[in-house]
């Protein structure tokens, strides 16, 4: 079984080779990636950043209309930043009442800030699938529509270490789960696209 499988791989690599389609360097694209590089870290901090700036981040890019907006990551945890978390942790660690109301009330729950960002635009979340098919989710305010929330972001390589194809379904447990990025394809409508009014709380518009 091994060496057929190993004869797969190399017959699959030797037809993609010779059938490989140059790219068009001339192409126009209506994706944009903005990635966590490491000019962004040295100015905002190290990663995870406070869900403020997430939607701030958010505000601006739905600024410009997109179709959809999509997180290659997930937010698993309560913002570590977030000034009702940090109170909370300061009453159930030290049974002391941390003062927060100097700040803005707006800006107290950061979570709840970042998950109305979510709802208010086009903005999707993934899921990602474990070994044993469970899946781990993002925290639950993120979450609460669950049509906005369910491809996975996995990537399977094969048995010898080699990504070569992406799998667009996975079963768990009896459901089949779309990937990530197929899940925002069928989502995708050029007439949905939104700007919330309700966005300025961070003083984007």
């Amino acid at each position: 079984m091994r060496l057929l499988e190993e004869l797969d791989y190399k017959l699959y690599d030797y037809l993609s080779s010779i059938d490989r389609v140059k790219p068009d360097t001339n192409a126009s694209s209506h994706v944009v990636i903005i990635d966590v590089d490491e000019k962004s870290l040295n100015e905002f901090g190290v990663w995870p950043w406070s869900r403020l700036i997430d939607a701030g981040l958010l505000a601006k890019v739905n600024a410009h209309t997109p179709a959809v907006i999509a997180f290659n990551f997930l937010f698993t945890q309560a913002d570590a930043y977030g000034a009702k978390t940090i109170q909370d942790f300061y009453q159930k660690t030290f049974h002391q009442t941390m003062d927060i109301s100097g700040i803005d009330k707006n800006l107290q729950d950061s979570d709840k800030v970042f998950a109305n960002y979510i709802k208010e635009t086009n903005a999707y979340l993934p899921v990602y699938i474990l070994n044993n098919k469970e899946m781990i989710s993002n925290y639950p305010i993120y979450h609460e529509n669950k049509q906005r929330e369910f491809g996975f972001m996995n990537i399977y390589s094969d048995s010898d270490g080699i990504l070569r194809r992406a799998k667009l379904f996975d079963d768990v447990n009896n459901a089949y789960i779309p990937a990530f990025s197929l899940d925002i394809l069928s989502s995708f409508d050029k007439n949905s696209t939104k700007r919330s009014q309700k966005m300025d709380i961070l003083g984007y518009k």
